[in-house]
């Protein structure tokens, strides 16, 4: 029993030393600067033949940001009020330009203004695909829309003051943005630092739990290390029983 309790415990620090060693990675960088009001208005393009569904698309993808933010706020931060708000204004400060061309590759960029250590403007420039090439390219409507939606998704995080995300591959702040990419808590104290006028690099605290936040519920990210342990444990019981056995 005590060769059992030896190499579960070893086994569980090397299996877990990666992973506590990737929560020390944990970081988003930041625009540097600030807006100067809680809501952000965005002027989103009107819907036509070409963009039928990217002004839904853009909607959708503020709405998960808004509710993300809210949920965050509750969890960790229930006495402070939300920092930033995305809304749909005709006359906002950022503007969603929309470009087609015959190329299933999509891209998106976000361009902005700042005076004093505030934002003042924003443009976000999508590049998506013709109808016709989404039907050639794409294996589905569906699938191009998830495409469409994480873009979305990533380039609105740019205008809530966020850069690029140095974790793991489905953050929605991560450089290549995946149809699963997701909303992370990294992400959201970023905002929140944001908000506040922090500039640099932002780096989630030990106290609030790297996970996602998808459709109202928090997804935590599972650890394979678990599973492994789970494993190794098993074997490791089986085996002092079959030599028991054995022995009587």
């Amino acid at each position: 029993m005590k060769k059992l309790i030896f190499v579960t415990v070893t086994v569980l620090a090397i299996l877990t030393l990666p992973y506590a060693q990737a929560q020390t990675t944990l970081t988003v960088n930041t625009f540097g600067a600030k807006w100067p009001q809680r809501t952000i208005g965005v002027n989103i393009p009107p819907d036509n033949e070409q963009n039928y569904f990217v002004d839904n698309m853009a909607l959708h993808a503020m709405q998960k940001w808004n509710a993300a933010m809210n949920w965050f706020m509750e969890t960790y931060y229930p006495s402070e009020n939300v920092p930033l708000e995305l809304v749909q204004s005709s006359s906002g400060q950022v503007t969603v330009v929309i470009t087609y061309r015959n190329n299933y590759e999509l891209s998106g960029s976000t361009t902005y203004l700042q005076t004093e250590g505030y934002f003042t403007q924003m443009t976000v420039q999508l590049l998506l695909s013709t109808q016709e090439t989404v039907a050639k390219y794409f294996p589905s409507t569906e699938d191009y829309i998830d495409n469409v939606l994480s873009l979305v998704t990533h380039e609105f995080g740019h205008v809530l003051g966020l850069g690029e995300a140095s974790t793991e591959t489905y953050d929605i702040m991560c450089m290549r943005v995946l149809p699963s990419s997701q909303i992370s808590t990294l992400d959201l104290y970023g905002i929140l630092e944001v908000s506040k006028g922090f500039q640099g690099t932002v780096i989630l605290p030990s106290n609030i739990p790297y996970s996602y936040y998808y459709n109202a519920t928090l997804v935590p990210e599972f650890p394979y290390q678990i599973v492994l342990l789970t494993c190794v444990v098993s074997i490791c019981v089986v085996l002092e029983r079959s030599k028991l056995h054995t022995k009587s």
